[in-house]
């Protein structure tokens, strides 16, 4: 059986190398000579010049049966033997929020695709386990989580997330400019496109249509006002907050 040619690789950046069923490898033995006639196994494996540990350039090996019949041949050509490098490593994952200051957060990794099943899956803190889809880790409070996933080959993604908070409004605020709570400050992923706020005899004192979490009560006196709040994704709320100095 003699090697006549490979497509695709990269000569620049990897050696490939040969061998037939259990024999070693090698990378300058392209003819195979006193094979039993029967099913063997070629084999082909591409070796990274380089330290790079990029999902594109990491070592693999591919392997095609050819066949060979005793009565018609002493050697074979197989032409065409494809090398192509894995697909890029893409990581899905989706934020789930926290309560205020609960432990109710979660991270979803909906789906891996790319590189070299299987893969496996870490929270930032180098234990890795198998990974599966929808793969979820539970019960986070609001922070910066760090996950990482690598496939067979040791090709490692890492993404930050942010477990955040879905929507809070607290219900007291104390502008007394010591720079701690000074503001009503409203969490939310979305944007709030309209705020009012009332007196308890139901005039207007504030209202904004692109709120920064920047009232700071102005010139209204202590006391128990009254809000409406709308966001971007069609929330509506209506509550009330306090103002201690």
């Amino acid at each position: 059986m003699r090697i006549k040619s490979l497509i695709g690789g990269d000569t620049s950046r990897y050696i490939y190398q040969f061998k037939v069923d259990q024999g070693g490898y090698s990378d300058d033995v392209f003819d195979y000579s006193n094979l039993s006639a029967g099913k063997h196994d070629l084999y082909i494996k591409q070796i990274n010049k380089s330290d790079l540990s990029f999902c594109e350039y990491s070592d693999k090996e591919l392997y095609k049966d050819v066949t060979i019949d005793e009565q018609h041949y002493d050697s074979l050509q197989v032409n065409g033997f494809y090398v192509f490098e894995p697909t890029e490593l893409i990581v899905y994952v989706k934020p789930i929020p926290s309560g205020l200051n609960l432990s109710t957060g979660k991270i979803v990794v909906d789906s891996v695709i790319g590189g070299i099943k299987e893969y496996s899956i870490s929270k930032g803190n180098n234990f890795f386990e198998t990974y599966h889809t929808n793969f979820t880790y539970e019960n986070l409070p609001p922070d910066s989580y760090q996950i990482l996933v690598k496939d067979q080959n040791g090709c490692l993604v890492d993404t930050t997330i942010v477990i955040g908070i879905d929507f809070f409004v607290p219900t007291v605020f104390t502008p007394n400019f010591d720079g701690k709570n000074d503001y009503f400050e409203i969490f939310a992923f979305e944007q709030v496109v309209s705020i009012r706020i009332f007196d308890r005899w139901g005039t207007i004192i504030y209202k904004n249509t692109d709120y920064k979490n920047d009232w700071d009560g102005g010139t209204e006196p202590d006391g128990v006002y009254f809000y409406e709040i709308e966001t971007s994704k069609g929330r509506y709320q209506k509550g009330w907050v306090q103002i201690v100095r």
